[in-house]
């Protein structure tokens, strides 16, 4: 999944996903699956971040409804903006969208250390369970996976 994009501090995407401070993604794509794992690139063909993946927790749809923006919890998830900076920002990626998909995830540790690309097989470990909140959707429980490089927990 490509992050290209530079926060309000000035802080790439990038580093905000692996900080833990971007958990969220809009797209106006839906080909990304809740369950499963995604590179993390910089742009197209630059090769995969060696520091891990991200896994898709919840996935969700918006419709536009002018004059209710983005809340302020999702908008700061998205990579530390207030509602009107990342509605303006994402009008200004994709002019007059009328629905997006939203992407919930967390960062994985990268299954193949020392590696940019996925070469071989690899084994997961059991599996766990958190809560996830979707922008004031009820709260859900998900299902993920965790890396364990060649470690079947």
């Amino acid at each position: 999944m490509i992050f290209s994009g530079t926060s309000p501090d000035g802080e790439k995407h990038i580093e905000k996903i692996f900080e833990g401070q971007k958990t969220q993604t809009r797209r106006i794509s839906d080909k990304y699956q809740e369950g499963k794992d995604y590179a993390v690139q910089p742009k197209r063909c630059a090769g995969a971040d060696p520091r891990g993946r991200i896994y898709i927790m919840t996935k969700g749809h918006e419709d536009r409804v002018v004059g209710y923006p983005i809340s302020t919890d999702c908008a700061f998830a998205e990579g530390g903006y207030t509602p009107q900076q990342y509605e303006a920002l994402f009008e200004k990626m994709y002019p007059g969208w009328t629905d997006r998909w939203v992407y919930v995830f967390r960062v994985i540790g990268n299954p193949y250390p020392g590696c940019e690309r996925p070469t071989g097989t690899f084994c997961r470990n059991a599996v766990d369970s958190v809560s996830v909140k979707l922008c004031g959707a009820p709260t859900s429980d998900c299902k993920f996976h965790e890396y364990r490089a060649g470690v079947r927990a």
